[in-house]
């Protein structure tokens, strides 16, 4: 099962350069050490304030999620350092000791039960 993890953060004006860095020495090492692991890395600005982010990643499964963060080893300081979290959503099977590092970071909301598909919507009384 894939798994998803959407950050909504803030970076102050005094770390952006050390933002920008992060970001592309984390999307080098995405791109490098786990081509076809790591599914999706794509940081998004907010259209109305530029100091405002959206940050998702896609895994193709928990090992996955588990090596891009052996890879990215002191970057995730870096992270704690200039990043100011707001919502951390988790979608997937994520490992019960990652997703409890996860909520040390910030406020992390976990999704991890996968329902059927459902044939008819529920209605609303």
């Amino acid at each position: 099962m894939t798994i998803r993890i959407i950050v909504q953060f803030r970076v102050s004006a005094e770390n952006f350069i050390r933002f920008e860095n992060f970001v592309a020495a984390a999307t080098e090492i995405a791109q490098r050490k786990e081509a076809g692991r790591t599914l999706g890395f794509d940081f998004f600005t907010a259209d109305d304030d530029p100091l405002s982010f959206v940050f998702e990643e896609v895994f193709a499964d928990a090992a996955a999620l588990r090596t891009h963060i052996e890879n990215l080893g002191p970057l995730q300081l870096v992270a704690r350092e200039v990043f100011v979290v707001e919502r951390m959503i988790c979608i997937g099977d994520i490992p019960a000791p990652i997703l409890t590092q996860f909520k040390q970071i910030g406020i992390a909301h976990a999704y991890t039960r996968k329902l059927a598909p459902v044939a008819e919507p529920p209605t609303q009384s």
